[in-house]
């Protein structure tokens, strides 16, 4: 199971072990966006320090419809204490977890100021 907190009534962050092709890790605070599809974005300073793996090129359609080219990226993270592969895309803010991450988990979010957070994997998603 996974815990963070909400910070100032409206971010809901959870902190995160990101591991890089070479081994290198780094903790990583990340907001939940369940608007944002993918697994996880991260900055490009990150990318570079842990040495992610550069996969492609993808488009994302952003919340006022405009359409993006980021570059993607493939790491690991420490998620239910075993190293699981995920796709990073690179941004110029805040550590993103989106849904695809989320698959087959409960996400329990208490939305006030220093609120629980949980992420917790379903039974049947084992």
């Amino acid at each position: 199971m996974l815990r963070g907190v909400v910070l100032d009534g409206d971010e809901a962050r959870i902190v995160l072990r990101l591991r890089g092709c070479h081994g290198a890790t780094e903790e990583v605070e990340a907001v939940i966006d369940t608007g944002f599809t993918d697994e996880m974005t991260a900055e490009s300073a990150m990318i570079d320090r842990l040495d992610l793996t550069y996969r492609h090129l993808g488009r994302y359609v952003l919340a006022d419809g405009r359409v993006a080219t980021a570059r993607i990226y493939q790491g690991e993270i420490l998620w239910n204490a075993e190293w699981r592969e995920v796709t990073v895309v690179q941004t110029e803010s805040d550590c993103l977890v989106g849904m695809r991450l989320l698959r087959g988990h409960r996400l329990t979010i208490d939305v006030i100021d220093g609120g629980d957070i949980t992420v917790e994997a379903l039974p049947s998603a084992s």
